[in-house]
């Protein structure tokens, strides 16, 4: 992989990965399109966890309220600002935590097919904009003008600039 790809990688994950598309569907679907070869699902995970460390240090203050709350539920303090938030995020976590944990090889091995996704997201689509339209209700609006909204993927943190 050259230098430009990996940088047109990066872009497209973060161009995709807020919109109610799949960031990894486009990942996939890139490098079959523009006929490179397909850096794997490691390359992935490295992409996602780059935003995973944009998002945590954009949203440090918040964070540290959550940590700070989540210590104090250990701790019997349930009335904790951020205390049911926490909870929240922990609860929405697990599922897709098993599922990774159970599945990866079914995933890695079946679902990657660019033929697959680019069929799916064909069909898919319609469902998923009327979704997440429906979705995005529910917020929960804490300091710092950010909100974190329950939506059918987990949890979403926005912030309101």
């Amino acid at each position: 992989m050259t230098i430009l790809q990996a940088i047109i990688f990066g872009a497209v994950q973060g161009l995709t990965e807020f919109l109610p598309v799949s960031s990894t569907a486009h990942l996939i679907l890139l490098p079959w399109v523009a006929g490179w070869p397909d850096p794997g699902l490691s390359f992935d995970v490295a992409l996602h966890l780059g935003t995973l460390l944009a998002l945590l240090i954009y949203f440090r203050a918040e964070w540290i309220a959550l940590l700070t709350s989540a210590l104090g539920i250990l701790r019997g303090r349930t009335q904790a600002p951020d205390a049911q938030t926490a909870m929240l995020i922990v609860a929405a976590t697990i599922p897709g935590a098993l599922a990774g944990a159970l599945f990866e090889h079914q995933v890695e091995n079946a679902l990657r097919a660019p033929q697959l996704i680019a069929y799916r997201g064909g069909n898919y689509r319609p469902t998923k904009k009327r979704s997440h339209r429906s979705l995005m209700g529910g917020c929960h609006h804490g300091r710092n003008r950010s909100s974190i909204c329950h939506r059918s993927r987990g949890v979403q943190i926005r912030r309101h600039d």
